[in-house]
């Protein structure tokens, strides 16, 4: 037999035996097969469209009269940045991962979600922070 066809089949009978399951403890559809790859591509989503702020962020700190807070503040935005290059770099392409035993392509799925919810926190954090020092250098220096 085929390795896709097994694939398939093995996809449809998890199908079947998830829906025969349903009222038993049911496992959200989020956790399995294909529903596991929309859910990471969902957090990919959800932030890349962030990247061009965040690179705007990182040149706005750049303008700042440099001190160690601002000189961190760019780090930390160059290092969400490049996690997130990273994280689509190695990510493996979806009909590879088609392509696995189901166990397998779970699992790989299952632990590149946590990767790109770690990638979305940094990349938040990393936003907010920025954001905190452009607002600290924005008010006026009270001399009184």
């Amino acid at each position: 037999m085929q390795p896709k066809k097994l694939i398939h089949i093995l996809f449809l009978s998890f199908a079947v035996f998830s829906c025969q399951q349903s009222g038993k403890n049911p496992q959200p559809e989020e956790q399995t097969g294909a529903g596991l790859w929309e859910a990471v591509m969902a957090v990919h989503d959800e932030v890349m469209p962030k990247m061009g702020e965040l690179s705007s962020l990182k040149k706005d700190l750049k303008n700042l009269p440099q001190d160690s807070l601002v000189q961190a503040g760019i780090t930390e935005l160059t290092l969400a940045e490049d996690a997130m290059w990273d994280w689509m770099h190695e990510l493996r392409p979806h009909d590879e991962i088609e392509q696995m035993a189901q166990e397998e392509a779970e699992a790989y799925l299952t632990q590149e979600k946590e990767k790109i919810s770690a990638v979305k926190d940094k990349m938040l954090h990393s936003m907010e922070t920025a954001k905190s020092l452009l607002a600290g250098a924005e008010k006026p220096v009270d001399h009184h």
